[in-house]
This record gives structure tokens, sequence and C-alpha cells, in this order.
């Protein structure tokens, strides 16, 4: 019975070792896990920390980018003026280019009328008016001449070219059958 007991008391001892190793396993290895979610917990705090950092420095930058836009929005343009003044001179230039080309037209009839003018009052032109009044006055005469010579069948005009340089003559015959 000693035996046994012994026997037992060593087979519960052995048991026991087996549950203590058991148990020191699993307290090793929770206190692994545990070191390694502190770890992981630890390196999470130090990205968040990190994150936070680069989020303020980029809002700092944003905020520094936005002052500096509002800062060159309201800085007046040094050309502005000048841009302002070319755009007028541009529209004044434009007006008075149209009234010069109304006045160029205008130039321009008046200066036909004077050619004629000159043409018909220069030093041709009264010779020429003195030809024609002479030359109708002949054509008048001519045709009465010829009227009376050949009872009506024969007609005489007379007229200058377009230069006014040479006399065309037309003869127009009546058949007797036409009378």
């Amino acid at each position: 019975m000693l035996l046994d007991l012994e026997q037992e008391s060593a087979a519960a001892e052995e048991q026991s070792k087996a549950t203590l190793a058991a148990a020191n396993e699993r307290v090793r290895s929770a206190t692994a896990r545990a070191a390694e979610a502190a770890a992981r917990a630890e390196e999470a705090a130090r990205v968040r920390r990190e994150a936070e950092r680069r989020a303020a420095l980029t809002a700092l930058q944003v905020s520094h980018a936005r002052a500096a836009l509002a800062a060159v929005e309201a800085e007046e343009n040094p050309h502005a003026l000048r841009q302002r003044d070319g755009a007028a001179r541009e529209a004044e230039l434009a007006e008075r280019h149209a009234t010069l080309e109304v006045t160029a037209r205008e130039a321009s009839t008046r200066h036909a009328q004077l050619g004629e003018l000159q043409e018909h009052f220069g030093k041709r032109g009264v010779q020429n008016l003195l030809y024609q009044l002479a030359l109708a006055q002949l054509e008048a005469a001519a045709a009465r001449y010829a009227s009376e010579l050949s009872d009506g069948r024969l007609r005489l005009r007379l007229a200058f070219d377009e230069k006014l340089s040479t006399v065309r003559k037309r003869v127009q015959v009546r058949h007797p059958d036409d009378i």
C-alpha cells in the first residue's frame, strides 16, 4: 500500500509537473503574444503620432498656401493699368479708323466729282462742249437738207466717239417701198 501510495504520489507529481510545464508553456506563449501585441500597439501609436505630425504639417502648408494665394489675389497687377489703357486706346483707334474710312469714301466721291468738273471745265472740256453743240447744229442742218433732197428716205446722224476724238457718221437709206 505504501508502494501504491508512492506510485500514486509519483504519478500525481508527474501529472502535476506536466500540468505545470503546460501551464508554464501557456504563460510563456501568452507573454510572447502580449509582448507582440504591446509591440504592435506601440508601433500603431508611433504610426498614429507620425500621421498626426504629417497631418499637422500638411495643414500648416495648406494654411500658408491659402494665405499666399489670398495675398496674390489681393495684389494689384502692375500691368493691369497698361492693359486698361491699351484696351481704351484700341477702342479709340477702332472708332477713329471707322471715321477715317467714312472720310476716305467721301473724299473719293468728291475727287470723282471734281475730276468730272475738271474734265468739263478744263482746257479740253469747253472745247468739247463747243464741238458737241456745233456737231448737233450741223447734224440738224444736214438732216433737213438730206430729207428735202431725198423725200425723207435719207437720214444722216453725226456723233462723237467715247473719247470725243473722232466724229462717227451714220447714214440710213429707206427703200421707196418702206414709205
